[in-house]
């Protein structure tokens, strides 16, 4: 299990790496603007790590519950054409709301997030990365359960998923791919259960 736990930790991170580039460049022009000298690139990007690796730990911790139930197969996706549905449907309607709009935003505007929310020093770096990651994670969570859809070991649906995070929170593109992404993951999820 603690394996189960590096490697979905590892992967997870690899996904949502690329996807805080922006925010990240952004982050780092601030710091080399002279502005703010006490300030840590490396604290931020701990902040950020840490929301990760404990999402990670509790979604292997479901992946070990789903799995004692035997509810996912070998490659780690859901046997149930019911539940899987429910994933499909939740992450769609999830698209729609309102919180989720909140969260891209606030990862489609970087400066202006840092505008908001700056704090000096390395606990404020840290602090920092934690908010962006937790409105990352606000973003993104409901995507990163498809896993138990596809198959947590399917490494082209986790490329996917991370293309769609990526463009998403490009605000000229986001607009174009949230809403649609909601029809079809609804209208996935409406067909499976008759499967």
């Amino acid at each position: 299990q603690r394996q189960m736990c590096i490697r979905d930790s590892l992967m997870s991170i690899a996904m949502m790496l690329p996807t805080i580039i922006p925010t990240l460049k952004t982050y780092e022009d601030i710091l080399e603007s002279g502005g703010k000298k006490e300030n840590s690139f490396w604290w931020f990007i701990a902040g950020f790590l840490i929301v990760w690796t404990i999402f990670s730990i509790l979604m292997s911790l479901v992946q070990v519950i789903l799995g004692n139930l035997y509810l996912l197969n070998n490659q780690g996706a859901i046997v149930g054409s019911l539940l899987s549905s429910s994933f499909l449907v939740i992450a769609g309607l999830y698209q729609l709301s309102s919180f989720k709009e909140a969260c891209l935003i606030k990862c489609q505007t970087p400066f202006t997030f840092f505008l908001q929310n700056w704090k000096s020093g390395h606990t404020g770096s840290f602090s920092m990365g934690v908010s962006i990651g937790l409105y990352c994670l606000g973003c993104c969570w409901a995507l990163m359960t498809l896993a138990f859809v596809g198959g947590v070991m399917n490494l082209l649906l986790m490329a996917v998923m991370t293309l769609f995070m990526i463009f998403e929170k490009i605000p000229d593109y986001g607009k174009y791919i949230s809403k649609p992404l909601s029809l079809i993951l609804i209208g996935s999820g409406t067909v499976l259960v008759w499967f």
